[in-house]
């Protein structure tokens, strides 16, 4: 049975840089053999995460409002997330930790999950700062993320924005090499 991944881009942006990575991620994460559903977060349309929105069933569960409880859906049923993520002021974008804080409300459907990053930043040192976020709160959520990353510094001068493609061929290498140790990495676990 093939694994499955939920890939998300931390940014709303429709030309993100982190898109342009993360569609490189997807296509050598299916080529090596994984089902892959991209979850766009600027048509997720997740509510900024409000307590008041959630709803106490009598068996003392919670509901949340329906975008919600599809993202949380999909993420409950995948093996593992690609994430590629920019770097806000030195952090994680406020969609993609909406988008986390989301799911990690009880019951967390992140516990147990892997978690491959990558990251694009016009900046010199590309997203180091945002992944070791990342890695912090997942781990709280009890998820395990991969050691290798892709983490790409003045990602302007390695994009073909004629064709929306990375045209640095060691970029290519490092970002396929999350992608696909994430999958190898759920096969073990199967």
């Amino acid at each position: 049975m093939a694994v499955k991944i939920v890939a998300i881009a931390g940014s709303l942006r429709k030309a993100s840089f982190n898109k342009i990575i993360l569609k490189c991620a997807v296509a050598a994460a299916i080529a090596a053999g994984a089902e892959v559903e991209v979850i766009d977060l600027a048509e997720a349309n997740l509510p900024m995460m409000n307590q008041d929105l959630e709803t106490k069933n009598e068996d003392g569960s919670l509901s949340f409002p329906a975008e919600v409880e599809a993202f949380r859906a999909k993420i409950l049923a995948c093996d593992g997330l690609l994430i590629a993520s920019p770097e806000y002021n030195f952090s994680i974008p406020a969609p993609l930790k909406n988008a986390i804080d989301w799911a990690s409300r009880p019951n967390n459907v992140f516990a147990g999950k892997f978690v491959g990053l990558c990251g694009a930043s016009p900046g010199p040192l590309g997203t180091v700062l945002v992944h070791e976020h990342l890695r912090t709160v997942f781990g709280i959520l009890q998820c395990t993320v991969l050691a290798a990353v892709a983490r790409v510094g003045a990602c302007h001068t390695k994009i073909d924005f004629a064709t929306g493609e990375l045209n640095d061929e060691a970029l290519i290498v490092r970002v396929q090499g999350v992608a696909k140790a994430l999958v190898a990495e759920l096969a073990l676990h199967q």
